[in-house]
């Protein structure tokens, strides 16, 4: 990310008729330029689809987390220097869904008493199975 809002012309470059220009970083003031300045040799960034930038600018906010040493730095080198926010957004994420789904599994063992032998035998044979097979079981 570029840490700035789209000058006009980027925005009509990318974004066109579809919105009208606003703000991509609306806690920073807008941008004022036409254009970007340009030096010779350099290739201009091809067009992303609107959707990339309300999914990389829209509802997010900072965050501030002390994390090991050692697993930073393994994110890092798995990501690199721009990738530590998606890599956060989507660990996050994962972690919400499994917090539902043990919500979940409580829920229908509180209604439903626990599974028997039989139904964990055949989760346990389901889940041994590739992803890609065990679409079609049921």
């Amino acid at each position: 990310m570029a840490g700035r809002n789209l000058t006009i012309d980027e925005w009509e470059t990318n974004i066109g008729d579809l919105a009208e220009y606003q703000p991509t970083c609306p806690t920073l003031r807008p941008s004022k330029e036409r254009r970007p300045s340009r030096r010779r040799g350099l290739a201009t960034v091809p067009a992303l689809p609107v959707e990339w930038y309300t999914h990389h600018t829209v509802n997010r906010q900072r965050l501030s987390a002390t994390v090991e040493a050692e697993v930073l730095a393994s994110v890092r080198a798995r990501v690199g220097p721009r990738g530590l926010s998606d890599f956060v957004n989507r660990a996050l994420r994962h972690e919400l869904e499994r917090a539902q789904l043990a919500e979940l599994v409580a829920a229908l063992h509180d209604e439903l008493g626990p599974p028997t032998q039989d139904e964990l035998t055949w989760a346990s044979a389901v889940l041994a199975q590739p992803a890609r097979r065990r679409r079609g079981a049921a």
